[in-house]
C-alpha cells in the first residue's frame, strides 16, 4: 500500500488475513484498531450548510436497538426491489441472493477477483425491476459495469456497459443507485495506490475517482446514453470528479440530494451533499483531503465543493461508510437524518441541518448500509450479521 492509509477494503483484506478466507470473521480481537475507539467520532468536524466550516456540537440521538435479521458471508450490499418484499445481498466474494435465503440468484466468483479491494462490489435494480445492474472486478483487475436480465429466479444474459482498467488493486469503488428516471449513478475510485498518483481524480479524462451517470440503454452503436446534466469537458459520463474512492453513496428521493462517503487517505475522511441536478461538481482529491491541502497533489481544474463534514482519523476513525438519509416510520426521531459509520470505530452516528448526533448503537466493522421499500434502515457487518435499525 505504500504511503496510504488504511481505508474501507484494505480494513476488508486485513479482516480476512487475520481470519482466514471462509468466511467466519468471528468478533474483532485481531485488530489493534478497536482497544482505541472509545471517543469514536466525537470530535467530527462539520462544515454545516453548503460548506461553511464549523464545529460540531454533538447530541444524543433517538433511542433505538439493532435487530440481526440475517447473516451472509462477507456482506456489503443489500438492495430492494421495486414491488418486492425481499431484500438483496451482495457478497463481496461473487454471490447476489436473497435476504435468509442462500439459493444463488447470481455467481461470478469465477469471473472475479476479490483479493485487495476487489471483488462484487455494487447492484441496483431497474425502475421496472425487470433489469440488475453489478459493479465487479474481472479476473484482469479491471472494473465492469454490467446488466443482467432479472426473472425472480436468476440473472440472465449478461450485457457489459462499460470496462475500466486500474492501475492498482485498491479504491474501486463500487457503488451503484438507480435513481428515478432510470439513470444508473456510478461511483469509481481514484485507481489506487496513495496519493492518487495517475492524477485520475482531477483528470477529466479519466472515469476513474469519480461519479458517473449514464443511461443504462443502447443509444446508436454505444451500450449507453447519456444523460442531461452531466459535465460539458471532459468525459460526457462524468457527474463529478475530484474523488478519492467514495464507497458508499445513496441519493435521498425526497430531497434529491446526493449524499455521499469519500474514504480519505492518512487524515480525514468526509462526507459530502449536493443537489442531484448541480453539474460541474469537483470534490477536490488529490488537491485536498478533506478541507485540507494535500501535498504533491495536483491542482484543481475547476471551483471545489467543500464536504458537508469531515472527521480526523485521530480518534480512531479510518474509513467513512457512507448510508443514507431515514424516510421510514419507526424510528420517528430519526426521520430526515442522514446515518453513517466508520469501519474502523463502528459506531452509528446521524447529521441533519449541520447538527451531529450519536445513537449509541455499535457495528463491528461495518461494510454497507441497506434500504428497504418502507425506507427502514439496515446496516451490514464484515463479520457477516445483517441488522435493521428499529425502535427500542
Amino acid at each position: 500500500m505504500g504511503q496510504d492509509g488504511l481505508d474501507q477494503n484494505d480494513a476488508m483484506v486485513t479482516a480476512r488475513k487475520t481470519f482466514g478466507t471462509d468466511g467466519r470473521f468471528g468478533g474483532v480481537g485481531g485488530f489493534g484498531w478497536f482497544g482505541r475507539l472509545g471517543a469514536g467520532l466525537a470530535a467530527l468536524v462539520a462544515a454545516v450548510a453548503l460548506g461553511a466550516q464549523a464545529t460540531a456540537a454533538t447530541a444524543a440521538g433517538p433511542a433505538l436497538r439493532l435487530t440481526r435479521v440475517g447473516t451472509a458471508e462477507g456482506p456489503v450490499g443489500l438492495v430492494a426491489r421495486t414491488g418486492d418484499t425481499a431484500l438483496y445481498v451482495v457478497e463481496q466474494r461473487g454471490i447476489v441472493h436473497r435476504l435468509n435465503d442462500k439459493v444463488s440468484l447470481l455467481d461470478v466468483r469465477d469471473q472475479v477477483n476479490h483479493d485487495s479491494e476487489q471483488g462484487l462490489l455494487g447492484l441496483a435494480f431497474s425502475v421496472d425491476a425487470k433489469t440488475a445492474y453489478v459493479d465487479l472486478t474481472n479476473t484482469l483487475d479491471q472494473t465492469e459495469i454490467r446488466s443482467y436480465s432479472f426473472d425472480d429466479k436468476r440473472f440472465t444474459k449478461p450485457r457489459l456497459l462499460i470496462k475500466i482498467t486500474h492501475p492498482y488493486t485498491n479504491h474501486n469503488g463500487g457503488q451503484l443507485v438507480v435513481d428515478g428516471d432510470g439513470v444508473l449513478w456510478i461511483g469509481t475510485g481514484d485507481g489506487g495506490n496513495g496519493g492518487d498518483p495517475s492524477g485520475n481524480g482531477q483528470s477529466p479524462s479519466a472515469l476513474l475517482g469519480k461519479i458517473l451517470r449514464i443511461v443504462p440503454r443502447p443509444s446508436g452503436t454505444k451500450a449507453y446514453g447519456i444523460p442531461a446534466g452531466n459535465t460539458k469537458t471532459g468525459r460526457p459520463e462524468i457527474w463529478a470528479m475530484g474523488m478519492r474512492n467514495p464507497w458508499r453513496f445513496s441519493i435521498d428521493q425526497k430531497t434529491r440530494t446526493v449524499w455521499i462517503g469519500d474514504v480519505g487517505q492518512d487524515s480525514f475522511e468526509e462526507i459530502d451533499a449536493v443537489p442531484a441536478d448541480k453539474t460541474g461538481v469537483n470534490f477536490g482529491w488529490n488537491n485536498r483531503e478533506g478541507l485540507h491541502a494535500f501535498a504533491g497533489g495536483r491542482k484543481a481544474s475547476s471551483t471545489l465543493t467543500d464536504p458537508v463534514y469531515e472527521y480526523s482519523h485521530a480518534n480512531g476513525g479510518c474509513s467513512v461508510t457512507g448510508g443514507f438519509v431515514y424516510r421510514g416510520s419507526k424510528v420517528p426521531g430519526l426521520q430526515g437524518q442522514y446515518v453513517f459509520s466508520d469501519f474502523c470505530d463502528g459506531g452509528l452516528w446521524s447529521m441533519r441541518d449541520g447538527a451531529l448526533r450519536n445513537l449509541g448503537r455499535h457495528v463491528d466493522q461495518p461494510t454497507s448500509f441497506g434500504v428497504d421499500n418502507a425506507g427502514e434502515l439496515y446496516v451490514l457487518s464484515l463479520t457477516g450479521s445483517i441488522f435493521r435499525i428499529d425502535p427500542p
